[in-house]
């Protein structure tokens, strides 16, 4: 009897911390149920700004950014996790990655076009062009990083997004805390024009 109440003690206690341990408070972006795709486009271009700059009949720029906000990461990491089919353990993964990226730095996803490639070089440090994020009455100078992925998965991701563009990553220094839920404006600027997003 003492031999029965000992094993049922250990696997109750063995059962309950594993469900802890396995299971973490709501923190920053998480797996949810899903969204079908009609709702996650309208989510998308909800949290998207475009600008387009004309000299004449010519076309100088052209530029879609997305606020990459808590909402956003959701969905876009259910998304991925369901075309890749991640496991219970690698989502947790991506979603500890997210939130630990979120408490530091705020992200725009952008597709940008520039008629001549040469001048679509966002990624460089001697780009002509800078990109700011303005918040709470603050400047911050944003870092872009080109995305690689194939245009079906950019699509995928970024209904707006098209092969004559080029994709990046913009990150700021400044919490996603502090420029969710107010005002902001994303600013890409040059020699060649300035957009201002407000967001």
């Amino acid at each position: 009897m003492k031999r029965l109440l000992i094993y049922v003690f250990t696997t109750l206690t063995t059962t309950l911390l594993t469900l802890a341990c396995s299971t973490t408070p709501k923190q920053g972006a998480e797996i949810s149920s899903r969204m079908d795709t009609s709702a996650y486009k309208n989510l998308i271009q909800e949290n998207t700004r475009h600008a387009i700059d004309y000299e004449g009949f010519y076309n100088k720029f052209e530029i879609y950014a997305t606020f990459i906000n808590t909402d956003v990461q959701t969905a876009i990491l259910q998304r991925r996790s369901d075309s890749l089919q991640w496991d219970t353990r690698k989502a947790q993964s991506e979603r500890e990655k997210l939130f630990q990226e979120s408490a530091t730095q705020t992200h725009f996803a952008v597709s940008f076009y520039v008629p001549s490639v040469r001048l679509n070089d966002l990624h460089k440090g001697n780009s002509i062009w800078k990109i700011y994020l303005v918040s709470g009455g603050e400047r911050y100078e944003g870092r872009a990083t080109k995305q690689n992925g194939k245009l079906e998965d950019l699509l995928a991701i970024y209904p707006y997004h098209n092969r004559w563009s080029i994709a990046y990553e913009v990150t700021f220094n400044i919490p996603l805390s502090a420029v969710e839920g107010k005002p902001a404006t994303l600013i890409i600027t040059s020699t060649q024009g300035t957009a201002e997003l407000q967001f």
